[in-house]
């Protein structure tokens, strides 16, 4: 990654000479972590990407962070007593109160499919498949994508997105993006970034590839974890997104949309079972006799 340590700045420090929140037009008040801190195992994040915003954007949309952080930690092949899974778990309960109803959404049993599952080592599982395509999972990783893209173009033009710009990002979900897609990718996005804890980088946690011009557009494939990748495109003039291919797992936003983009009622009710796998668009659960 050959990214130095960054020394720890002070909310005051990153405040200073800023006018504006990154992701709306009020006058910043706020520290932002983009990675959110709850995104690292045990809170342990390093500094750095630390951007100045109002509380409004700041609080309101942490619920949006929580879900994203499940996804993130949701392994691929998850081992007994796995403190990633553990973690997931224990977020997956906190969004009972901070993003009712995702719990429910995915665990519901209209979304359950019996089938039979591949594990590393080549022996068929019997499993319950999960899809994670409710609305509530698509909204809230939808904000988080579009806050990550604005954070990417934060850091590499060192300015909030004008206001008249837009961003978009595309999230996907453990498999990640194709590999064919990634390679592609690998080619026109050349630079490499992650997070230092002193020499150790957290890579493994989050690191992403980009491409700029240092200051009309940012575009990034971030890997956070095993679960989650997200390719994010940030631009000052928002008709150079205009052409862009919309989907259910695409988010576009201004800046000062974001808050407005959260679910504005969740359903609540009981939860089916404990979340243990995931692969593309859905969950992997082992079968219950």
């Amino acid at each position: 990654m050959g990214q130095g340590k960054i020394k720890s700045r002070s909310k005051a420090q990153v405040l200073a000479g800023e006018t504006r929140c990154i992701y709306c037009s009020s006058t910043p008040d706020s520290l932002e972590h983009m990675p959110p801190v709850g995104m690292f195992l045990a809170r342990d994040r390093p500094s750095g990407m630390e951007y100045a915003t109002c509380k409004q954007c700041n609080n309101g949309t942490r619920s949006a962070d929580l879900v994203a952080s499940i996804f993130a930690r949701l392994r691929y092949s998850p081992q007994r007593g796995d403190a990633m899974t553990n973690e997931a778990k224990g977020l997956l309960r906190k969004s009972r109160t901070i993003a009712p109803g995702v719990e429910q959404e995915l665990l519901r049993d209209s979304k359950h499919e019996r089938a039979w599952r591949e594990n590393n080592s080549g022996v068929l599982v019997d499993s319950i498949k999960i899809t994670a395509d409710g609305p509530l999972v698509r909204c809230y990783l939808n904000v988080f994508a579009a806050k990550l893209s604005f954070a990417m173009f934060k850091e590499h033009t060192r300015a909030p997105l004008p206001l008249d710009g837009a961003a978009i990002g595309m999230w996907y979900l453990n498999v990640g993006v194709p590999k064919p897609a990634l390679a592609i990718l690998d080619r026109i996005l050349p630079e490499s970034r992650s997070l230092q804890k002193g020499s150790r980088s957290v890579a493994p946690q989050f690191e992403y590839r980009f491409s700029t011009d240092g200051s009309s557009i940012v575009s990034a494939i971030t890997r956070l974890h095993e679960g989650l990748f997200i390719f994010s495109i940030a631009a000052s003039d928002a008709q150079l997104l205009s052409g862009f291919p919309q989907g259910p797992t695409t988010a576009f936003a201004r800046p000062g949309e974001l808050v407005g983009m959260l679910p504005q009622r969740a359903p609540q009710g009981p939860t089916a079972r404990p979340i243990l796998r995931m692969r593309g668009n859905g969950l992997w659960v082992p079968a219950q006799s």
